[in-house]
């Protein structure tokens, strides 16, 4: 994968190949001109290297690598991430001395407080429908008996 540009057009390059290493690419030939071929090296740099180079990546001031997780909603991201973690956090002993693994933005950090003001405003909801039962209407038991039980089976009748 990668690109051409000129001044005028960017076409995206894609090879269907089962070339893996620098080496393959090298031997791999491109034309037949009068008989001699034309190999990758005589007309291009055949290097092993990132698949854009127009982005430089920073995290505090200084050279980042950046490695994207994309999680999808059916996938139960907030459990997903963990193993991720786990595996970033292991691989972070391995790295050469100046390199470091960080995390620079976690999204279940903000899924789960969602979930938690969620749950938070619909328990200050239900107490706040019983107190006003109980203001108007004066009874506890009015208060207790849309949450019974029984009216819950006896409800199922009717529909």
């Amino acid at each position: 994968m990668g690109q051409t540009k000129g001044a005028l057009v960017q076409l995206n390059l894609t090879a269907s190949t089962d070339l893996r290493t620098v080496e393959e690419f090298r031997s791999w030939w491109c034309a037949n001109r009068n008989g001699t071929l034309v190999r990758l090296p005589d007309i291009a740099d055949v290097v092993m290297g990132a698949d854009t180079t127009n982005r430089t990546w920073r995290m505090s001031g200084q050279r980042a690598v950046f490695i994207g997780r994309v999680g999808f909603a059916q996938r139960q991201l907030t459990r997903r991430h963990r193993p991720v973690n786990a595996k970033c956090n292991r691989s972070a002993g391995s790295c050469p001395p100046g390199m470091m693994v960080n995390v620079a933005y976690d999204s279940t950090k903000y899924i789960k407080s969602a979930i938690k003001e969620v749950v938070t405003t619909l328990a200050e909801t239900v107490l706040i429908v019983m107190v006003v039962i109980f203001l108007f209407l004066g009874s506890l038991r009015t208060v207790l008996v849309p949450w019974s039980p029984s009216r819950c089976r006896s409800s199922a009748r009717y529909s």
